[in-house]
């Protein structure tokens, strides 16, 4: 029996952007809470919208009211309203202008959690990389098997190893400064290099 470890890759560059954009409002009631982050979200959805982002690529993540208390947690101070919306941009080279957008129509209460950058691709190129792993698999069992004299025989078991998660997470970014300037910054979408791993356990040829 040969056991032997294979590792594969494939180059993939995103082409879609994933946006978590976060709203936060404060008020004196729980209703005025309410009524202030449903006016911004909705400002903020006819924004994206007005960029070109489909009804697929808009979806809500939270609503959430909640009392603020003082530093002794005895008194309410006032109530605090959050909403959360998830943006797919799919080019990347749109997303500063989508940015901008939401960032003008959020004001203040922008609170923008972070970016993904994505590709549809993703799954063909794990399963670029896995072919690549195997043969790589193949080469070092057959080498190893010649080295010893001996003949390689049928597959007995494969294991591929935990891929790593797609899309890439970025830093997190806070873009209430950028919202009173109307600035987005750059994306710069790169590549990425997926890798995968296997591990195949050969049987010895007869």
């Amino acid at each position: 029996m040969i056991v032997v470890t294979g590792q594969g890759s494939a180059e993939l560059r995103p082409s879609q952007v994933i946006l978590d954009v976060g709203l936060a409002c404060r008020a004196g009631s729980p209703g005025d809470a309410l009524t202030a982050v449903t006016a911004r979200a909705e400002a903020v959805i006819a924004a994206a919208r007005g960029t070109g982002l489909a009804e697929e690529d808009l979806q809500t993540q939270g609503l959430a009211v909640a009392p603020h208390f003082d530093s002794k947690h005895d008194r309410v101070v006032d109530y605090r309203s959050s909403y959360t919306l998830e943006l797919t941009v799919r080019d990347v080279a749109r997303a500063p202008g989508v940015v901008d957008a939401v960032a003008g129509a959020a004001g203040d209460a922008l609170r923008l959690g972070g970016f993904r950058l994505t590709s549809p691709l993703a799954a063909a190129a794990r399963a670029e990389a896995g072919v690549a792993a195997v043969r790589d698999a193949r080469d070092r069992a057959e080498r190893l098997a010649a080295a010893a004299g001996v003949g390689l025989g049928r597959v007995l078991e494969i294991v591929e190893d935990p891929p790593p998660e797609l899309p890439i997470r970025r830093p997190p970014m806070r873009m209430a400064a950028m919202a009173a300037a109307s600035m987005a910054p750059p994306l710069e979408e790169g590549s990425e290099r997926v890798v995968t791993h296997v591990r195949i356990t050969y049987a010895l040829a007869d």
